[in-house]
């Protein structure tokens, strides 16, 4: 005996998916250019922390769909290795820059959030919208960075983008 699919009351909710990613480093190494072995343990250093997470869900509702981003780097440190004994929290230094107090420690941690919202008014129509960075997060100061912020990180603050697609067959 055949049985039915389940299906979804029209217009009823569902989450879809939730999926949280982290990648937590305890080591990252280099080999040294003369090929001698290893230099050092980067993580926690400058523009290498030890943790970087995002977390995603998707919400769906008839035929929208809703999706937020959740977008963390973890802090580091100013000083790019173990070998850097210039740009420390005691000289208050990074890239042999004089840095405010309140910076000495090190490149503070970020994170951003994102939405999307997608519609599906026919078949093989889909038209979305997206916002990067809802929140405005600026860039903090960084003299290691192109003109004094990090490369990683939105320079432009909040973003907004439409999108449509047409699938033929």
């Amino acid at each position: 005996m055949a049985r039915k699919a389940a299906r979804r009351a029209p217009g009823a909710t569902c989450w879809r998916s939730g999926i949280v990613a982290a990648t937590i480093r305890r080591r990252e190494t280099y080999d040294d250019e003369d090929g001698s072995g290893f230099s050092g343990n980067y993580v926690g250093y400058y523009g290498s922390p030890k943790l970087r997470a995002t977390f995603n869900a998707d919400w769906v509702y008839r035929n929208f769909t809703t999706s937020l981003f959740v977008n963390f780097t973890g802090k580091t440190k100013w000083a790019y290795g173990p070998y850097d004994t210039d740009n420390t929290p005691a000289n208050c230094t990074a890239a042999g820059v004089g840095m405010p107090e309140n910076l000495c420690e090190g490149a503070a941690s970020y994170t951003t959030v994102n939405l999307g919202l997608s519609w599906k008014p026919l078949k093989n129509l889909t038209v979305g919208l997206n916002v990067k960075n809802v929140l405005d997060k600026r860039p903090y100061y960084d003299p290691n960075g192109w003109e004094g912020y990090a490369h990683d990180q939105n320079l432009f603050g909040r973003q907004f983008a439409l999108s449509a697609s047409y699938k033929f067959w």
